[in-house]
């Protein structure tokens, strides 16, 4: 207790689940894989956030992409030791673009042994077997959890490259007050909670609820299109996506108002959906105003914590990040990821690092070292 769906959902799958949402929860990571290479496809980018969070204690190299195509290309040039695939995606779903994948086995065998799993906000009896049939390996609930992610992992990456982590548990590191007093509150939204679905770290909650706010304001938009087009199968992806984004974040309210119309819109049942999709987007328009009036608040008293002991600190773990990226050691260059976002400092060199940090997950490496050495400067 509290029981969920993913706890139901897997117990009449018959696998073996002992999740639950707990605060004070502790996560353990069993292994690392510095070389293992995972793609996650999913056409919102708070769920990419929360999976690239929720990814980062085993140290893999990760890549992510929007849309089916997205990743039917990626997979041209990179061949992944295991690959998420979203279930409800505009445009072509996972179903569709997974039998893509299948089908190029028929030159390549490594298309059909890659394992495939289905990332699924409607989890039921039969899921499984339904998935397995379309051409995936396994399956997964949403909002993802570390436990069944772990579970997950240890079954489908290659025993080679798992290595073994020190024997202490992956938790959160502890906030200073400054951090404590600053983080995150927001009315509709159980950041604790949101902070463990995403990975663990307030600086990278953050960035989650940012993308959030940006997926919020286009989904606005592509659900009045549907709406006013008539095209109610898609406006139910738009919805099913919000459902889950929003999970992730701990805004359990919007998330049970989405499921509510995606529901409706699975049944034909448009005058419910006419009825209630108004203020849905309303109380959505609320959220994401709160959202960026909160974010705002956090950047402008973090800003006033930055002083000459920090830029120090920035400045050190810049260094250590140019060298790891010169021998693309995996491990220390997530860690220090996590530990620049840590940093208290301005908005401008917050933007930079930004830019640092998506550069590395392109793996565009010796651009991430430019940026470095420009911030370097700047820093000095």
């Amino acid at each position: 207790m509290p029981v969920h769906s993913m706890s139901i959902a897997a117990i009449l799958n018959g696998v073996s689940s002992d999740f639950s949402y707990n605060e004070n929860s502790d996560f353990f990571a069993r292994f690392i894989a510095p070389d293992a290479r995972i793609l996650v496809v999913d056409d919102i980018n708070t769920n990419l956030k929360v999976a690239e969070g929720l990814l980062l204690p085993y140290k893999m190299k990760v890549d992510l992409c929007k849309s089916g195509m997205e990743a039917i290309e990626a997979m041209k040039t990179t061949q992944y030791d295991l690959v998420f695939m979203d279930h409800k995606m505009p445009e072509m779903d996972g179903i569709e673009t997974t039998q893509r994948i299948r089908a190029q086995g028929e030159t390549e065998p490594y298309y059909k042994e890659v394992p495939i799993i289905a990332l699924t906000a409607n989890a039921v009896s039969g899921t499984k077997e339904m998935f397995m049939s379309m051409g995936f390996n396994d399956f997964m609930s949403k909002p993802v959890n570390t436990v069944g992610l772990n579970a997950i992992l240890e079954k489908w990456l290659p025993k080679e490259k798992r290595l073994s982590s020190p024997a202490e548990k992956n938790k959160p590191a502890q906030q200073n007050e400054d951090q404590a007093g600053n983080r995150i509150k927001i009315e509709g939204i159980d950041s604790k909670k949101g902070i463990l679905m995403s990975g663990g770290t307030i600086e990278h909650y953050l960035e989650t609820l940012t993308l959030f706010s940006k997926d919020g304001q286009e989904k606005i938009k592509e659900i009045e299109a549907c709406l006013k087009t008539g095209n109610l199968p898609l406006y139910t992806v738009h919805v099913h996506g919000l459902k889950s984004a929003a999970a992730a974040i701990g805004a359990d309210d919007l998330s049970e108002a989405a499921k509510a119309l995606e529901m409706a819109g699975d049944q034909n049942n448009l005058s419910f959906i006419e009825e209630q999709n108004d203020s849905f987007l309303e109380d959505l328009q609320l959220l994401l105003d709160k959202i960026n009036n909160s974010l705002s608040v956090y950047e402008k008293n973090k800003e006033s914590n930055t002083g000459p002991q920090n830029m120090e600190l920035l400045k050190k773990e810049l260094i250590r990040m140019k060298a790891a990226l010169d021998i693309l050691d995996a491990g220390v260059i997530n860690d220090g990821l996590e530990k620049l976002r840590t940093i208290p400092q301005t908005k401008e060199i917050g933007t930079l690092i930004k830019n640092i940090s998506d550069c590395i997950l392109m793996a565009e490496y010796d651009d991430a070292i430019i940026m470095i050495e420009s911030l370097l400067r700047e820093v000095n």
